[in-house]
């Protein structure tokens, strides 16, 4: 398993930010979509 680049949280941030879907986000950096999801909304559950 790889760990996430600086590049694929900025990607992210910034697919976020435009509305793009976090699938799409995921096929393109190359990570899973729970990957993406975690990273996105892992920070509101505890």
């Amino acid at each position: 398993m790889s760990h996430m680049t600086l590049d694929d949280r900025v990607y992210i941030q910034e697919g976020l930010d435009n509305n793009l879907n976090p699938n799409l986000i995921s096929r393109k950096i190359g990570k899973s979509h729970s990957t993406v999801l975690n990273k996105t909304f892992g920070c509101f559950v505890k």
